[in-house]
């Protein structure tokens, strides 16, 4: 019987899965490019890439991440958890400390049509603006509210685009329910001046700005119940990359992504590429000055964050030659980490990389590789004999003559730069 958590690791295993999928697509049709290059080439050309496991699951070592907190499933992954993780530690810390915590969100009114670019404006510059000024600094005064942290969140809907800014108030003690309901009044007017003189209709009372307490930093009272599956504070401000829509037809922009990587939609292709494009440069989650100081949360960047190495033990290690080669076959970044994941199976890795190295370069040193001692090559020609009888083909290895073909059951591909998302998105190449 399987416990908890194994099924919890089993899901988060899959929600790997996805993202290397779905980079996989956007590595050949994302219109920035440094997604371009995300996981395909290496961080430091004086090392391969090497396969590191750490308990139940498997990473890359040496490649080089592009930082998109916005628009890469992988880095965007790390990079939010991260954040995720400085949130807890100061909402943790202030609510210890007797402080009181709030969470609120801003919307404005939307119709199909509407630009993500232009809305995007509306709403930073209306959040800007309402927080400036003597009125907005009486008003914190007021209500003892000693720092923010603010996060956007892009969902699309049958109304078109719906940005919007979740915030953390953190103030100097919790809010009594008239005290609460005066500030969410008092910034609803105030948000509600700004998003008119923006241009767009008036924010309704019910819809325009919401505020809930928050408890504890396990959780965002009844609020996270309705609105996301975890329990984290820090999750549900800064990981809306782990959000999907209740509906299909209301959804996060990350289930716009994998709606694409599943069907292949024209549609969904154009809503992903005016996303990219307008949340391009933008910050995920901004903190009010001297807030992260005050809690001693470190200052560490998106591209940081992305990097990180987590250690584990070494598997394998690719060597910088064909690392190319393993990036343009299907799947085979994901399948590399799968089989070294697999405990009874030791020999997987090499055997994959075998036959990747036969289809790539036949019975060839890679361009640029370093010559082979004699039992270097008499392993070698061993290990792509093996490969090229899974294969099914004759492949003539050096100091072995033609091998005969035989059975395989994991195709691989050519590059996948000139396919469709339903050809590259096609089941991965795994036993």
């Amino acid at each position: 019987m399987q416990t908890i958590a194994g099924a919890d690791e089993e899901r988060s295993r899959a929600r790997r899965d996805v993202r290397y999928v779905q980079l996989e697509l956007l590595n050949s049709l994302s219109t920035l490019r440094r997604l371009h290059g995300c996981l395909n080439g290496r961080a430091s050309a004086d090392h391969g890439v090497s396969i590191v496991r750490k308990g139940p699951r498997a990473h890359f070592r040496n490649v080089r991440t592009c930082a998109s907190v916005h628009a890469c499933p992988c880095c965007a992954s790390k990079i939010r958890n991260g954040r995720a993780g400085e949130i807890e530690q100061a909402v943790t810390a202030h609510l210890a400390a007797g402080g009181g915590v709030l969470f609120a969100t801003f919307t404005l009114p939307h119709d199909v049509g509407d630009r993500l670019a232009a809305l995007l404006r509306a709403v930073t510059t209306a959040y800007t603006a309402m927080v400036s000024g003597a009125a907005a600094s009486a008003e914190r005064t007021l209500y003892g509210v000693e720092g923010s942290i603010r996060a956007l969140e892009v969902n699309h809907g049958p109304n078109g685009w719906h940005p919007h800014h979740h915030v953390l108030f953190l103030t100097a003690r919790p809010l009594r329910y008239k005290a609460r309901k005066a500030f969410e009044r008092s910034m609803w007017l105030r948000w509600r001046h700004q998003i008119v003189k923006a241009g767009y209709r008036p924010p309704s009372a019910q819809n325009g700005c919401d505020v809930r307490p928050v408890w504890g930093a396990a959780g965002i009272a009844d609020y996270t119940a309705k609105v996301y599956d975890e329990r984290r504070v820090g999750l549900e401000l800064a990981r809306s990359d782990l959000k999907s829509g209740r509906f299909t037809e209301h959804r996060s922009a990350w289930a716009v992504l994998g709606d694409l990587a599943a069907h292949g939609d024209v549609e969904d292709l154009a809503l992903w590429w005016e996303y990219e494009r307008a949340t391009k440069g933008q910050r995920a989650v901004r903190w009010s000055k001297g807030l992260k100081a005050r809690y001693g949360v470190q200052l560490v960047t998106d591209a940081a964050h992305a990097a990180e190495e987590v250690g584990g033990v070494v598997v394998a290690v690719i060597s910088g030659e064909l690392w190319p080669a393993v990036c343009r076959m299907r799947g085979a970044r994901l399948g590399l980490l799968r089989m070294a994941e697999v405990d009874d199976d030791p020999e997987a890795v090499n055997e994959y990389l075998a036959r990747i190295e036969v289809e790539a370069f036949g019975d060839s040193i890679p361009p640029g590789g370093p010559p082979i001692d004699a039992d270097a090559q008499e392993r070698r020609a061993t290990e792509m004999q093996l490969a090229a009888r899974r294969l099914g083909r004759s492949v003539v290895v050096e100091g072995l003559g033609a091998v005969a073909d035989g059975a395989f059951g994991l195709p691989l591909c050519s590059s996948s730069a000139q396919r469709s998302p339903e050809h590259l998105l096609g089941d991965v190449p795994i036993h």
